[in-house]
């Protein structure tokens, strides 16, 4: 954990300098310091000032988030309940200054970079984009930083897709998205109205909501973009009909509105595989049938390569809805630069599936994800094997040791395997069960 005051980025990516507001190490608040204005507050750091010297009130969430720390164990919640906790502050301003802050800031998104969740807000008198910055580990002694936005928006897109060209929107505010969310506001899409039922989940790229039709009633997803996604849904509408005409579950684009920059999907029923592992681990289920629905759910993946010659691109577990025998491919990577018949995309959809599979063997995630994705997206193969990540299996199945000797080869080296070699070695594994 960083101590209050410490900047997280070193110097090679971002300067402190950089950014015209700077940290002041008060244990207890977030504040937003103007050094341009400092003198104007005489030394009083409980404020922050405009650049004409008044005194905004003090913002501080961390009260709020102390009381809320529960939220943090969802990710896809973290950005809706601190955009609700600026509404809330806003309402306090309100009633006990009796002045209408709403002209301060207005929540836009959150996204993940470098271990720390960043939060992004509009200035509605100047119009810049700020970041929040909070420890991805959060504790009751967290630092809190607010840093220019924009620059951080490009090192998080730069940061998550390396050369790919991703343009960050800022045109999205979760702020605005509360009421339609809590108060059962109609939210217009297009030419249509929907009302929002859940959210169903967020990442880097999108949040996604649970909607329905006002007039027809139909159930759909809107996804609507952090990212930029007209390009999206252009490349991907004609690709998710013919993946689907070839017999594999995924939900089709339905329409895409500019002014929302959000695409209409079709919504599938279904939990996350993630989801369906938790469940199936809780009920104390054994391993042959969790890896049963893998083997169904890699046989999916494996048709996408062999019939169509396209890759997914983030074939984690997060990407799979099972929908009680089914499982569903959804959330298609999408790359500027990156087309789906890529070499890389091909390695990319390999490790995740053997991700899936250490995960299922051993009950926990696979520590160095993000350095074997970064090596597949340079296509630059180091050997660092920690002979430790690799415990004996003891399931008494025949085949335990085969099993603990492919994944400690294969997951460093997707390059040098295929979705069929892994089909082979779970098959096997599934017969040594029945043989014992």
């Amino acid at each position: 954990m960083k101590k209050a005051g410490m900047h997280p980025y070193d110097g090679a990516f971002f300067k402190p300098t950089d950014s015209r507001f700077e940290v002041i190490g008060l244990p207890c608040n977030l504040c937003l310091f103007d050094p341009m204005a400092w003198s104007n507050n005489s030394g009083n750091k409980n404020a922050m000032s405009d650049q004409s010297g008044s005194l905004i009130n003090v913002w501080n969430l961390q009260g709020y988030l102390k009381r809320h720390t529960h939220l943090f164990a969802q990710s896809h919640q973290l950005s809706l309940h601190v955009a609700r906790a600026i509404v809330e502050y806003k309402a306090s301003c309100r009633e006990e200054n009796g002045r209408d802050f709403q002209q301060n800031y207005t929540y836009l998104y959150s996204m993940e970079y470098r271990g720390w969740h960043h939060h992004f807000l509009r200035d509605e008198i100047t119009g810049n984009i700020l970041s929040l910055a909070i420890a991805r580990q959060f504790q009751n002694d967290a630092s809190f930083l607010c840093i220019e936005g924009k620059k951080v928006l490009a090192l998080i897109c730069e940061g998550n897709r390396p050369g790919e060209k991703t343009e960050a929107c800022t045109s999205l505010s979760l702020e605005t998205l509360l009421p339609h969310i809590e108060n059962h506001i109609p939210l217009s899409f297009s030419t249509e109205c929907f009302q929002i039922t859940e959210v169903l989940g967020e990442g880097f790229e999108s949040v996604v909501l649970k909607v329905h039709n006002q007039i027809s009633g139909a159930v759909t997803a809107l996804k609507l973009g952090k990212v930029a996604l007209e390009e999206n849904y252009r490349a991907l509408q004609p690709m998710l009909t013919a993946i689907k005409e070839s017999g594999i579950s995924t939900p089709q684009y339905l329409s895409y509105d500019a002014r929302l920059n959000g695409i209409l999907m079709e919504y599938i029923e279904g939990d996350s595989f993630a989801h369906y592992i938790e469940q199936l681990e809780q009920q104390q289920r054994t391993l042959p049938e969790t890896l049963q629905m893998y083997a169904l759910c890699l046989s999916k993946l494996i048709a996408l390569h062999s019939t169509l010659e396209l890759s997914h691109g983030d074939a984690h577990e997060e990407n799979w809805l099972i929908d009680k025998y089914t499982p569903a491919l959804i959330d298609f990577r999408h790359s500027p630069t990156i087309p789906y018949t890529s070499t890389i995309y091909r390695h990319r959809d390999i490790f995740a599936m053997l991700c899936s599979l250490y995960r299922l063997v051993y009950r926990k995630h696979f520590a160095k994800r993000q350095e074997v994705k970064h090596a597949i997206m340079h296509q630059s193969f180091d050997c660092f094997v920690a002979l430790d990540e690799f415990p004996q299996i003891s399931n008494g199945n025949r085949y335990d040791l085969l099993l603990q000797q492919f994944l400690f080869h294969s997951i460093y080296n997707p390059h040098n395997y295929t979705l069929q070699d892994i089909a082979h070695i779970v098959n096997e594994y599934l017969r040594g069960f029945s043989l014992t």
